[in-house]
């Protein structure tokens, strides 16, 4: 922690902030001009979707919002395109109220689920609890009912323990406080499946129909299904076939009648001879009369525009179904732009073809001229609207089917207004008026104001505003306040489609063809041109939306528009965009579209779009900075993690914004942001970094092996100008004798054995990982464990000096056939923390050297070999470090001169496995005289040294002990002599 203080410290203090914040400065300018000029426009939806659809939930369709589809399926049926009569038939069905008969009259009926006895049971010869499981467990690869039945192969528990009462009759049964029976799959009295079979003595399990080996039931009974569906051929059922079919019918009905149902629990004391206490649950129905009513939907969408007259029956009848619904209408309008081009002579104008995007389409409805060659190009925009004769119905309005396609090519967003400033008005969008419609039919108070008229005087309020330019959102309609941009667009947030989304079983809206919306006289005109085609029978195709459940069309808010490839009224959307996480493969139609929209405003699932990109590019600034003074501190891989996780959590910032929050932000310039700082920084870097690295190699090329020059490059933060403390173990190496023997040479021969002698001890020292600090003459100053770290730094540095000696003894060879004089090398290394860094002047001359009192006590213990007649001298911290793998042995407890305190001192012998053969009985010797020594047995020690010296004549330090006994015999040392000897040389 200390440390990244002293870097934060150092970073303000020098350049790095300048860097950092230059980076961050090119970054937020340039982002912003993109930001600001909408160059990040595709990309900021791209984003957009990326949450839409990583959040994507099908939600249920609160609103009861319902697609009718103008689809290939209906026109097939019909054998051409669907017209006006079609229409006005949808609007007879949906517009007015239907009476419904069913096929019979429901009675209530009563249902035992299971019961539960407590009490005593004596003798039971079955399992307490008596489940369905025990009787059906084993019906596969039976072909019929009574086989099913017959069957004695039943592997259940209780099978097995009723034969073997069955077996022996004497055999007593278990006594049990509770009896526990289902009544709904056992072959019991009265359960579901004998009375829903007819009361015949055999059962017949739903699973059966499916089950059944029978493949040509299985077919029928999936044809009949498919019929209901609008999916299937159209063939009639086989007769032998129609008891299943019966059989299935009353399940579906009983079904609906579990609807209706009540489940009752009973309990009853002394239910039963053995029985304290009886529990059961109950199922009862309630009666169902034999026909009802199904009431008209609430509000019923129509996007098609139905501009001009056509076949005049056809028309009349559409005209009088709009006028007598009793839902709701909204009819579809448009805007197209027309171009009107005047040269001086009269002018002409030339209407460009009406579609739902119209090229440049002008959504304000701002007129804009251009000039070239002296004619004048006006473009407009037309509404194009219904005939006048399908608006005379007091219930029909009209809404612009318009919506907004972006940059990237899909809708995300639907305009709720447009600019008609011939009439000085607004006029609604399709999904904003079949919504505000809608909560009018939900409105209990007749009294308050409707949301329509609320609608009309927000409008008249705003016109202005819009018009200028000046309007800013949102809309204020009653309790509805939606969020739109100035030119009044909503963002979608969408629901689904009537395509089931990945990973659900339920599509969020539900779709119905527009043949299944016919009335039903309609639909038996037609079956009865088409016999063959049995989905046009009236009794198959209405079940949805004339059953008697809360599914119907009663209430429900219908929306019908084009859904054949041919119309070419699908576009993408947010959901549909193709990425790993797109939820819904098929583009959305343009009537879905406008559901999702309708569901928005009437369940208030709003998103609210920024308002203003200030805050937007003040967190781009904020973002910028706080990324570039951070990256600057990492290195290039972490700097590439950060930035993806700086990413990552925008995006996840994002996501919560949207998905809780309910608001939309700009993402682009933010995450775009974030890797042009890393690739900026990572580049600026680089370029210092390669500068620094080039510096470093040069200088200290000369210092150090290859390899740890390399290490330096590869960490440039721990090589900086300054003092370092850290241990380092230095070493002072010098040839003994060298005044003398440089005498007895000329100078160019001088020269050539010390560059023979310097390299190859440099070689020796680079190899074991050294650092060479100097050349001093002839005497060679380095150290170990810096720039790079050696854990066995102390190790190192005593096997380069015994290699060193191995090599001086080779090296001999050649200089004494050369006529040179025989040569030796003193070591001294010690261990201690120092001051190593680079040192000097900035102006004049910079060293990188190490310095303190542990450099000066190696060069001592180099000086201190001459008092002993040893070649390699290690400090007792050395020693300490190196004991288990470098032999040595006790020298002197030696204050070197110019130190007080003493420290004791050792002589290198070998690495651990290669000492002398009688190197054992020699130590032991030598240990015993340096006790007798100590213990001031001045005369038992010089008679032990001068056995050493007999045996071992090359034992110099034991001829020194001899004469400093031999000194302290004559001269005593004081009382508190603690053993030690001070050095008066160096």
């Amino acid at each position: 922690m200390k440390e990244k203080f002293k870097k934060i410290k150092k970073f303000f203090a020098g350049r790095a902030y300048l860097q950092a914040l230059g980076i961050s400065l090119a970054v937020f300018l340039f982002v912003s001009m993109l930001f600001l000029s909408h160059s990040l426009q595709i990309l900021e939806e791209y984003f957009s979707a990326l949450l839409v659809q990583q959040g994507f939930k099908p939600r249920d369709n609160i609103s009861r919002v319902t697609v009718i589809k103008k689809d290939q399926a209906t026109s097939e049926l019909l054998g051409r395109n669907p017209g006006r009569r079609e229409f006005a038939s949808l609007f007879e069905c949906f517009g007015q109220s239907q009476l419904v008969k069913s096929e019979q009259e429901k009675k209530p009926q009563s249902y035992t689920l299971f019961k539960l006895d407590i009490g005593l049971f004596r003798d039971v010869k079955s399992y307490p609890v008596f489940t369905s499981y025990d009787y059906w467990c084993g019906f596969d690869g039976y072909d019929d009912e009574y086989g099913l039945l017959g069957q004695d192969k039943w592997n259940s528990p209780v099978r097995r323990l009723g034969e073997r009462y069955r077996a022996d009759k004497n055999l007593r049964g278990n006594n049990c406080l509770f009896m526990f029976k289902d009544y709904i799959w056992g072959p019991m009295k009265m359960n579901i499946f004998k009375f829903l079979s007819g009361g015949r003595d055999f059962l017949v399990l739903p699973t059966l129909i499916t089950d059944w080996c029978d493949k040509e039931l299985v077919g029928a009974v999936s044809e009949h299904l498919a019929n209901q569906r609008g999916e299937g051929s159209g063939a009639k059922i086989d007769s032998k076939h129609e008891a299943a079919i019966n059989l299935l019918k009353k399940w579906v009905s009983f079904f609906e009648s579990l609807s209706y149902a009540d489940f009752v629990p009973v309990f009853s004391f002394h239910g039963g001879p053995e029985s304290v206490l009886s529990f059961s649950f109950v199922v009862k129905t309630k009666p169902l009369p034999g026909e009802y009513v199904v009431e008209p939907a609430a509000v019923v969408g129509f996007d098609f525009v139905l501009q001009g007259e056509m076949n005049e029956q056809d028309d009349a009848l559409l005209s009088e179904a709009l006028n007598k619904s009793l839902a709701k209408v909204v009819l579809a309008g448009h805007t197209a732009n027309e171009t009107v081009a005047a040269t001086g002579e009269e002018g002409r104008n030339t209407e460009e073809v009406a579609g739902r995007f119209p090229e440049n389409d002008n959504k304000d409805g701002v007129i804009r001229t251009t000039s070239s060659d002296l004619n004048l190009t006006l473009t407009e925009t037309r509404y194009i609207m219904p005939h006048d004769k399908f608006l005379g119905g007091k219930n029909v309005s009209i809404g612009i089917i318009n919506v907004g396609k972006s940059n990237k090519g899909f809708v995300s967003e639907v305009p709720m207004f447009f600019v008609d400033k011939k009439r000085n008005r607004l006029m609604p969008a399709f999904s904003l008026s079949i919504a505000m419609m809608a909560l009018d039919r939900n409105c209990k108070d007749k009294d308050e104001i409707g949301y329509v008229t609320a609608m009309e005087r927000e409008f008249e309020r705003i016109f202005k505003s819009v018009v200028d330019g000046t309007f800013v959102g949102p809309l204020r309609i009653k309790d509805r306040v939606i969020p739109v941009d100035r030119k009044g667009f909503m963002y979608i947030d969408f629901v689904g489609s009537t395509s089931k989304a990945y990973g659900v079983n339920k599509a969020a809206l539900d779709g119905w063809s527009l043949y299944q919306c016919f009335d039903r006289d309609y639909l038996k005109k037609l079956w009865a041109e088409r016999p063959s085609e049995s989905r046009l029978n009236p009794a198959l195709q209405q079940t949805n939306i004339l059953n008697r459940g809360e599914n119907n069309k009663s209430h429900t808010i219908a929306v019908c528009g084009p859904f054949e490839i041919t119309d070419f009224d699908y576009f993408a959307t947010p959901l549909t965009l193709k990425t790993s996480l797109q939820p819904i493969k098929e583009d959305l139609m343009g009537v879905e579209i406008h559901a999702n929209a309708i569901i928005n405003i009437l369940d208030k699932l709003y998103i609210k779009k920024p308002e203003n990109p200030a805050s937007t590019v003040f967190a781009l600034l904020v973002v910028c900075i706080a990324a570039a003074v951070l990256l600057e501190f990492t290195r290039p891989f972490w700097g590439a993690f950060l930035t993806m996780l700086f990413m990552w959590m925008t995006f996840l910032y994002g996501h919560h914004s949207y998905h809780v929050n309910r608001e939309l932000m700009y993402l682009a310039p933010l995450i775009i942001s974030y890797p042009m700082i890393w690739v900026a920084t990572t580049f600026l870097n680089y370029i210092k970094q390669r500068a620094k690295a080039m510096n470093t190699r040069a200088m200290f090329s000369r210092f150090v092996s290859a390899d740890v020059v390399q290490y330096m490059l590869d960490n440039p933060e721990l090589v900086r100008p300054g003092g370092e403390k850290t241990e380092l173990t230095v070493m002072f190496s010098d040839i003994a004798g060298f005044t003398p023997m440089s005498e007895a040479l000329t100078p160019e021969e001088l020269v050539v054995l010390l560059n023979e002698y310097l390299g190859a001890m440099t070689d020796l020292l680079f190899k074991y990982g050294g650092t060479l600090d100097k050349f001093i003459g002839d005497a060679i100053m380095a150290f170990w464990n810096y720039p790079k770290k050696q854990p066995d730094h102390a190790v190192k540095a005593c096997l380069c000096a015994i290699e060193m000696q191995q090599k001086i003894d080779s090296l001999q060879i050649g200089w004494q056939a050369r006529g040179l004089p025989r040569v030796s090398v003193r070591v001294g290394i010690n261990t201690a923390g120092v001051v190593v860094g680079y040192m000097g002047s900035m102006q004049a001359q910079m060293n990188f050297t190490c310095m303190g009192d542990g450099v000066n006590l190696a060069s001592r213990l180099e000086g201190a070999n001459k008092e002993y007649g040893t070649k390699m001298m290690i400090s007792e911290a050395t020693y300490l470090q190196v004991k288990d793998k470098i032999t040595c042995r006790f020298l002197d407890f030696l204050a070197v001169k110019g130190k007080t305190e003493p420290v004791k001192v050792y002589e290198i012998v070998s690495e651990k496995g290669n000492e002398p053969a009688d190197f054992d009985e020699h130590f032991e010797l030598y240990d015993q005289a340096i006790k007798l020594h100590l213990e001031r047995k001045w005369d038992e020690a010089i008679e032990l040294f001068g056995v050493i010296i007999e045996k071992w004549p090359d034992d110099v330090p034991a001829t020194t002990y001899i004469s400093r006994c031999r000194q302290y015999k004559e001269t005593p040392p004081p009382d508190n002599w603690d053993g030690r000897y001070i050095l008066t040389h160096k």
